[in-house]
């Protein structure tokens, strides 16, 4: 008898991806050879077959929509365009230069180039107001994550994507973006106080979130999904920055994890 090889399904973060990489350049967008050489360069896994990347791009394709504009490469004359108003284009510039350092270091290391798009400059400008008082590679981080899940959504609501495979960025479901929310609402970072209050806010008002690294994150802020409050166990000293997202900084991403196994026995 012979066995019946199944052929794993993507994820729905690659396909995303490769859709944010055929969105990067409108006028001349990313072949299907180049968006397959750039993912795997990603060492995303398993690798999409040419076809599937071909059938991805052709239903993209076929979209008529303003929206794609928003993971298109950011150019300063377009800033109004990505919604973020002139009078306060120095915080997209502060965060665009913290993202062009890390993908040079991406570029170096890795390499593969990473786009500071409009959507990221918009949300950027979003957490920079919300708190002004989060350094800007801080407020990149955070921005980034709200970014993608924001991109995802609009695939979703576009018909590119499926909906079944992912809480849409407003669904009640959707921990990550709550979780997000509940940081922005709270600021644990500022105070011994506000840590307290957020964690006190766990899981009742503010979810635990399903991402792994956020998962450490919350963890080490005091918060466990099973007891809910476990304040006793940390030191506010020793509170750690938010966690890199791998594709923008894989290299930070692995610091941090271990700074994690350093300080707090995880990893």
């Amino acid at each position: 008898m012979v066995a019946i090889q199944v052929k794993p399904r993507l994820s729905i973060y690659l396909k995303q991806r490769i859709c944010q990489l055929r969105l990067i350049h409108s006028r001349k967008p990313f072949s299907i050879d180049k968006i397959l050489n750039q993912v795997s360069l990603e060492a995303w896994d398993p690798l999409p077959s040419r076809g599937t990347v071909q059938n991805i791009v052709h239903n993209l394709d076929q979209v008529k929509s303003e929206k794609k504009f928003l993971d298109g490469q950011f150019m300063w004359a377009n800033l109004s365009m990505s919604g973020v108003p002139w009078d306060s284009g120095e915080v997209v510039l502060r965060c665009n230069k913290e993202f062009d350092l890390l993908a040079r270091n991406m570029k170096e290391k890795f390499g593969y180039t990473n786009y500071f798009t409009n959507r990221l400059a918009n949300w950027c400008w979003k957490i920079f107001l919300a708190s002004q008082d989060l350094v800007f590679t801080e407020v990149l981080k955070l921005a980034w994550y709200y970014a993608e899940e924001d991109s995802l959504n609009d695939l979703i609501e576009l018909g590119v994507l499926s909906p079944k495979e992912k809480p849409s960025f407003f669904d009640s479901n959707n921990h990550d973006i709550r979780f997000f929310n509940g940081l922005l609402t709270y600021k644990p970072w500022s105070s011994s106080e506000a840590l307290e209050e957020f964690v006190a806010s766990v899981p009742d008002s503010i979810p635990f979130p399903n991402n792994p690294n956020w998962i450490n994150y919350a963890y080490c802020l005091g918060v466990t999904p099973q007891t809910g409050t476990n304040f006793n166990a940390f030191n506010r000293n020793k509170v750690i920055d938010f966690p890199p997202p791998e594709l923008l900084d894989k290299s930070g991403n692995q610091k941090w994890r271990e700074r994690l196994k350093v300080n707090f026995g995880i990893g």
